[in-house]
């Protein structure tokens, strides 16, 4: 599903990079695994999968700015198929 607003975001960043998301949930405690298999070391756990979302975004903004990438957004895409878009 392509909104005008995202085909415009896509015609003006210059690249972006999407990497898949494996998200799990906790059988026993009920919290949420979420992991950026492409990306070593980025992923996130937690109790409430909204706020996991939103951290992650801050995790990997912090990760990719700190192997010097330069990062002019990042999302979230939900879907059957849920990723982690880095817009450089």
């Amino acid at each position: 599903m392509n909104d005008r607003k995202s085909v415009v975001r896509d015609s003006i960043m210059a690249e972006s990079h999407r990497y898949p998301l494996r998200i799990q949930q906790s059988k026993l405690d009920g919290w949420w695994f979420i992991f950026v298999d492409e990306v070593p070391g980025l992923g996130v756990l937690g109790p409430n999968y909204e706020a996991l979302l939103d951290r992650l975004k801050i995790e990997a903004e912090s990760l990719f700015r700190s192997r010097g990438e330069p990062i002019t957004e990042i999302e979230i895409t939900r879907s059957e198929k849920p990723a982690l878009r880095v817009f450089h």
